[in-house]
């Protein structure tokens, strides 16, 4: 699925991007070191435009730290869910061509049915490259009295959450090793 910016379709999440705006200033009485400094908003004169390319997943709510700039110029991050009935989406956005891509729904890599089994609903870990390569780890979409998933709704209860990596040459995912029933992987 591919979707290009300024669609008509309702928007249901925005990824927004933060750009923090600090300034490392030179400390004349050391000499030594840099000392950080908060610009306030306010004293900002020049401002970025930011526009909202929609990922079309109703259900998504949140990406915590799963974002990374890759090696190939692209922007890889996920989608997480704490709906049970979807699993987590991993997406890239070339800045190039402005062209934001679903490359999968995790449930679908690992071979799962999100309908019927709690599913991999978040990517809780930070994303890192190595080798072209991008590294990660599934987490559980729902919590109950800090158990996983332990109201299971009739479905087959979560199966543990996996180390992952997506291998940027190929457009191939591999799990290398999956952590015991009803946990998941977080940072």
């Amino acid at each position: 699925m591919s979707v290009s910016r300024n669609q008509s379709k309702p928007g249901y999440f925005a990824l927004l991007m933060l750009i923090s705006l600090t300034f490392l200033s030179h400390n004349s009485a050391t000499a030594k070191s840099s000392v950080k400094k908060t610009i306030p908003i306010e004293s900002v004169k020049q401002s970025i435009v930011a526009e909202l390319f929609q990922p079309d997943f109703l259900w998504g709510d949140c990406g915590y730290t799963a974002i990374i700039s890759a090696s190939d110029g692209k922007i890889y991050f996920s989608i997480g869910t704490h709906n049970t009935n979807y699993a987590a989406r991993f997406y890239s956005f070339d800045p190039a061509t402005e062209k934001l891509t679903m490359i999968t729904e995790m449930a679908k890599i690992l071979g799962e049915d999100s309908k019927k089994q709690f599913s991999h609903g978040k990517i809780h870990t930070r994303m890192f490259e190595h080798k072209r390569k991008i590294w990660f780890a599934t987490h559980t979409s729902f919590y109950e009295a800090d158990l996983p998933g332990k109201n299971y709704f009739g479905k087959i209860p979560y199966q543990g959450g996996h180390f992952m990596n997506y291998d940027l040459s190929t457009g191939q995912f591999t799990s290398l090793a999956q952590i015991f029933k009803n946990e998941g992987i977080i940072t």
